[in-house]
């Protein structure tokens, strides 16, 4: 999960197929590097069950958007710096001010050289999130966080497999079989937080290991949190404060500056003050089970 803290722009599961066909045709440079006999048969499944519902269907439609994005990864060095060349000087010639458009130009200029990345932002959906906004990724989903900053809670793993927009080692044909390939709109990959306290917003993803609260005051405000039934990590994103001994059953107050993170064990209820400056801190948490 991702929670901007700035305004933010990511790549984020794949967009649904009528969008991605639309961009076949607008942009006929992926379609070339696509290749026909894949390009047509995506275009024809598109029509024919692109909006089914029923489990068949999808499954297929999955297979085929599987195919046309490892006929994209797949493409050689040559052909996708050759395709994207060319892409980017039609889009420069044209004038282009569309904003899928001048993120394939932006996105050439930060990883120059044919870097196949480029044209994924054609099949993957384009998110814009403002500060307090966030978005949850499913295990095996393809993303890519474009610029902002953001709090990141992420599930145990030890892996991350890359393939475009990146300097470092790509594994094409593992991120390939990896990805799940389902498909939607990029509103349905935001999340709607939930009231947790007089300051602050729980973001409850639909998974067990983690959740995340934000809380936000003004300057002097002061918030409870209830105790929760499993350990937290606490950090602070800007401002200042402090939290009470009272809360924590000591004698100590414990500063809260930006930078600063703690450890909260289960059960342990905080009252938080913020300072002149106000106070912005978050807590990832799990629930603790008997599992």
């Amino acid at each position: 999960m991702a929670l901007a803290l700035t305004p933010f722009e990511a790549l984020c599961g794949f967009r649904p197929l009528n969008e991605i066909a639309r961009h076949l045709e607008i942009y006929p440079e992926l379609k070339d590097l696509l290749g026909k006999d894949v390009s047509d048969e995506f275009l024809a499944t598109v029509k024919a069950t692109g909006n089914s519902e029923s489990e068949k269907d999808v499954a297929h439609n999955k297979e085929i958007l599987k195919k046309a994005f490892g006929a994209l990864m797949r493409s050689s060095q040559k052909d996708v710096t050759h395709f994207l060349s060319k892409l980017i000087a039609r889009l420069n010639d044209t004038k282009a001010d569309d904003s899928i458009s001048k993120l394939v130009i932006r996105l050439d200029e930060q990883y120059p050289g044919g870097d196949v990345g480029v044209f994924s932002c054609l099949m993957l959906n384009y998110v814009i999130m403002e500060p307090g906004q966030a978005i949850f990724l499913g295990a095996n989903e393809p993303h890519a966080y474009l610029s902002g900053d953001c709090v990141e809670c992420m599930a145990a793993s030890d892996n991350v497999v890359r393939a475009g927009l990146t300097p470092k080692f790509k594994d094409v044909n593992v991120l390939v079989d990896m990805l799940t390939y389902r498909y939607g709109s990029a509103e349905s990959q935001k999340m709607t937080p939930e009231k947790f306290g007089e300051h602050s917003l729980l973001y409850d993803p639909p998974i067990d290991e983690f959740s995340i609260v934000r809380t936000k005051m003004d300057a002097d405000q002061t918030e409870k949190h209830k105790p929760i039934q499993g350990p937290s990590v606490l950090i602070v994103t800007s401002g200042s404060g402090k939290m009470t001994g009272e809360a924590l059953k000591t004698e100590s107050n414990y500063k809260l500056e930006e930078g600063y993170v703690y450890f909260v064990g289960a059960n342990t209820p905080l009252i938080a003050q913020a300072g002149n400056s106000g106070l912005e801190f978050y807590r990832a948490f799990c629930i603790a089970t008997n599992k």
